[in-house]
């Protein structure tokens, strides 16, 4: 049915079958009142002259013309009437003119876009429904707040969660700088390098007990199921390139030794850090690990120091919620300081003494165990038979295992190199000549260790005994072998299938009595190059009992005390320090102390951020460290403002003068710190003014030298201010006489020692620190000038690398 709309007409009686009623007034005469529609399109009845119908069907409310109305006095109202109408009829209503000129057609015209432009809005709709869903569904792996970046041209103004946070750190320390800039070009919606230093900025990570993040620690355990609680402390070193350098983070120097040494030299006026020592925390039920403090430290540390240091991180970690039963180490001079200290001993005629006292014992009986880490004992095993030490068996030992001979030699490993060297097929595969070789790198090898003293090697040995192609006197070197990698291997037990566990009691009581034996067979032997040299009882002999004495002990606590269901040996090595510390190494082979600091607390934060993959406690523990993170950045910027001045403060008056040489070079950073600072901060129209009033014009030929501009034309250089040059003298003063104290004073108080003992002009504009701002560029200049300079001193007593991926890291850092 169509509805046509009704024109309004000022005129109230023409005749002819264009004639219409006014718009909404009845037609006189008619006992039927018939209203006409307004002239606004329907879309639903709109008038379409291409498909209107040789008969006109309206109803009494629609359109009729007004010689018709007198055939509709009788008619019932709601009554359909049938009007015919020729095609000459429907071609001139199609094209009647209104009262403005305008014909039907142009009103088509018009009805034709507006139903085009419906239709190509219902289009853009269903497109945008189906793009939503392929994005949906290529988007599933990001985060919500990612998935909003990517829809986006930029991603400026995004409020990142504390998950995408977590991964974009993850993916930053994973990939590098560059590698992270291309995944955000290429791959990724992920925060800028700007926005994640601005999330961590407030964690300043200063050496030792880290404090600070010791209430996020705390909610981190507070997820944790009580066995998981329990934990070991982990204690190393990495080497690192002695230097100085401008901490940003803290706002004062780093690079010396913030522990003392064992026997410092009173001759040097400074001690560099040459090693970065590490105590994190790992978990013994489920995998976690968290670095809980470190120090930079010199060539030795002193064992008393170590003590107090390693007994206040476990009351500290305590504190927040762990039980820690073990300290894991290496054996090196420090660790073993710290043993003798805390009466930490294995003799071969004594009973290994491998616990002290608790911290935290609190009137109980509670025992802190020490091991030496198995991997390192390993490596010094292998380390006596390749500088061409025996190990000699005890005679009970010989008897008891029916052995040919008291003697395992490196000899018979040697000659099974050799027969292997002849053949494709090798007895042994995976051992190699290099692996015998006695070299600074290898030593350091754990996988040169395994290689060496490995199962496969004391089945080959046997094989070639059988074959008559070795002295009999081989089984004796391949048992020793063969039982040396069982040790490492239950010490080192990753599997259920070799953990120490009570479901099969016949196993772990298998396991306890091998491990046993395995102590009284390496305590009663001997090392040494000949059977006629005289016998010492070696470290190596000490880390084997102190280590698998306490293993025995706390996996018998473990399983029988705390009820777990097994124990993995492996959780009581220092692989996860060992990580860390490739994960540091991992731009740099040897970094200094400033690159270690900063990676070392990316790494750590990080880690706060992923919850324990093992358990039921997967929570997000994200947002409290975040939020604390927030707590402190007021108590920090209080800290900094609340930094105290330096004794005797240089009054202006004692301000010596400088040099025309160096007033030529100041006049020049002057110029420098005006445009940084004006480039780097909102400035308002008075600052701005008074740095470019009252321009200096002596000694600033160097300035105008420095332009590469010819002369006459405008310098692109800052021309400082009079009053900032003064400034900046005086603060050149302040440092000069304060040199000799500048590794132990924070930016700060040098800044506010100049600005203290300085008189500013009484126009010097104070609303945005402006003085302040200048001094603190410029004091920040001086400091990294002195810095490098010091730096260069320490560069000249290069240290050797202390491991084989150190060493070939700086090798390969040097092709090109």
């Amino acid at each position: 049915m169509f509805i046509f709309p009704a024109v309004a007409d000022t005129d109230s009686a023409v005749a002819g079958p264009s004639r219409r009623c006014e718009e909404g007034v009845p037609v006189q005469g008619s006992s039927c009142d018939i209203e006409f529609l307004p002239d606004e399109p329907d879309t639903q009845t709109d008038y379409c002259p291409q498909l209107m119908p040789a008969e006109l069907v309206v109803e009494t409310t629609g359109l009729l013309y007004e010689q018709e109305v007198d055939f509709l006095e009788a008619m019932p109202e709601g009554q359909v009437l049938t009007l015919p109408m020729t095609d000459a009829d429907t071609s001139a209503f199609a094209h009647e003119p209104d009262v403005q000129g305008n014909t039907s057609s142009g009103m088509h015209d018009d009805t034709e876009l507006r139903r085009k432009l419906d239709l190509q809005q219902k289009k853009i709709t269903k497109l945008e429904k189906q793009l939503e869903t392929v994005l949906s569904n290529k988007l599933w792996h990001l985060a919500p707040d990612q998935a909003v970046s990517a829809k986006k041209k930029d991603a400026r103004g995004n409020r990142w969660s504390d998950a995408t946070v977590q991964k974009a750190l993850q993916m930053r320390l994973a990939c590098g700088s560059r590698g992270y800039d291309f995944l955000r070009e290429e791959a990724l919606p992920l925060p800028s390098e700007r926005t994640l230093q601005r999330r961590i900025e407030d964690i300043k990570f200063e050496p030792g007990i880290l404090e600070e993040l010791l209430p996020a620690l705390k909610a981190k355990l507070d997820t944790m199921r009580p066995e998981e609680k329990h934990c070991a402390l982990l204690l190393d070193e990495m080497q690192l390139t002695a230097g100085l350098d401008f901490d940003p983070t803290v706002k004062k120097p780093i690079g010396l030794a913030t522990a003392p040494l064992v026997n410092p030299d009173p001759d040097k006026k400074f001690t560099y850090a040459t090693h970065g020592l590490v105590v994190m925390l790992t978990g013994l039920s489920s995998r976690w690990k968290q670095v809980v403090a470190y120090h930079f430290t010199g060539d030795s540390t002193d064992g008393a120091f170590l003590k107090e240091f390693i007994f206040s991180v476990i009351e500290k970690c305590e504190g927040a919620g762990c039980h820690i039963d073990a300290v894991i180490s290496d054996m090196g001079s420090c660790n073993k300081a710290l043993w003798k200290i805390l009466g930490i001993s294995a003799g071969r005629y004594s009973r290994p003494s491998v616990s002290c006292r608790h911290p935290c014992a609190a009137g109980t009986d509670r025992q802190l165990h020490f091991l030496a880490d198995a991997p390192h004992v390993l490596k010094n095993i292998r380390g006596h038979l390749v500088r061409g030490q025996s190990f000699f068996l005890s005679s009970d030992t010989v008897a008891k295992y029916h052995l040919p001979s008291n003697q395992v030699s490196v000899h018979h490993i040697k000659a099974l190199v050799k027969e292997d060297a002849e053949r494709d097929l090798k007895l042994a595969p995976h051992l190699k000549p290099s692996h015998l070789e006695d070299n600074h790198f290898d030593k350091m090898n754990v996988s040169s260790a395994v290689a060496v003293l490995n199962h496969s090697v004391g089945a080959a040995l046997r094989v070639l005994v059988h074959l008559g192609l070795l002295l009999e006197e081989a089984i004796t070197t391949a048992w020793f072998v063969e039982q040396v990698f069982k040790w490492f291997t239950l010490m080192t037990s990753r599997y259920i299938g070799t953990a120490m566990s009570n479901f099969k009691e016949s196993r772990h009581d298998e396991a306890v009595a091998f491990l046993e034996e395995f102590m009284v067979m390496f305590s009663s032997l001997s090392i040494k190059a000949t059977s006629t040299d005289r016998d010492f009882f070696k470290p190596v002999q000490t880390g084997v009992l102190i280590s698998t004495t306490s293993a025995l002990r706390i996996q018998h606590e473990l399983l029988n005390k705390y009820n777990f269901l097994f124990v993995l040996l492996c959780r009581l090595t220092q692989d996860a320090l060992e990580n860390l510390f490739s994960c540091v190494r991992s731009k740099n082979p040897v970094p200094r102390a400033l690159e270690f600091k900063l990676t070392l607390r990316l790494i750590m934060v990080s880690q706060f951020f992923r919850p324990s993959k093992k358990g039921s406690y997967a929570v997000d523990e994200r947002t409290q460290l975040l939020e604390f993170v927030e707590l402190k950045k007021a108590a920090c910027e209080e800290d900094a403002e609340a930094s105290n001045l330096l004794d005797g403060c240089l009054l202006e008056d004692e301000a010596t003068a400088l040099d025309d040489v160096k007033m030529q070079s100041l006049v020049y950073l002057a110029g420098y710190i005006t445009h940084s600072v004006t480039k780097k901060f909102t400035l308002c129209n008075t600052c701005k003014e008074y740095l470019q009033a009252d321009k200096v014009d002596e000694n600033d030929h160097l300035l105008a030298l420095k332009s590469y501009r010819a002369q006459g034309d405008p310098s692109p250089l800052v021309r400082p201010s009079r009053h900032v040059v003064k400034l900046l003298q005086h603060a050149d003063n302040v440092f000069c006489t304060y040199e000799s104290q500048i590794l132990t004073t924070p930016l700060s108080a040098l800044v506010n020692t100049s600005l203290q003992s300085h008189t500013l002009p009484g126009n010097f504009p104070q609303c945005h620190d402006l003085d302040k701002r200048l001094t603190s560029a410029f004091l920040m200049l001086r400091l990294r000038i002195a810095l490098r300079k010091l730096s260069s001193k320490a560069k000249a007593a290069k240290a050797k690398c202390g491991s084989k991926s150190v060493g070939m890291r700086a090798a390969l850092s040097q092709i090109r």
